[in-house]
């Protein structure tokens, strides 16, 4: 099975599944969840520049801040990792449009990767001869 033929065959069948798995997608559980991020985020924020006072009031020794602000930027990293990793709100709407066929032909090879790697977490073909190719989005 030459590249172009397999090609084909992955975006026609992503054409064809990822709509139908994105139906019925309710973003509330996942609005919730980038609110309750986000008010993490903030609220270490606020903890951040509040550092500096505590240590000029002699609350926090250098030591101890430092400390806690390497903690506090870490977990900000972590949750915006998170943050980053959740599926986006309007997740129908762009399966829509990656569901139209010649909207895979209008792109570039590098643009075609990246698609794959943003939606597809797994393409497994089976070198069996009939082509069969399972996603896992």
């Amino acid at each position: 099975m030459t590249y172009e033929t397999l090609l084909q065959q992955v975006i026609q069948q992503i054409c064809e599944e990822l709509p139908q798995r994105t139906e019925g997608f309710d973003p509330t559980p996942l609005q919730q969840a980038r609110a309750d991020l986000e008010a993490r985020l903030n609220h270490n924020e606020i903890i951040l520049k509040q550092l500096a006072d505590l240590e000029s009031q002699g609350v926090l020794d250098p030591l101890s801040l430092q400390q806690r602000r390497y903690q506090l930027r870490a977990e900000n990293t972590r949750l915006l990792q998170h943050l980053e990793q959740l599926p986006p709100e309007n997740l129908p709407q762009i399966a829509q449009t990656l569901s139209i066929s010649p909207f895979w032909q209008d792109l570039t090879e590098s643009e075609r990767r990246s698609y794959f790697r943003e939606f597809i977490r797994s393409i497994t073909v089976t070198p069996t001869g009939l082509g069969q190719i399972n996603f896992l989005f």
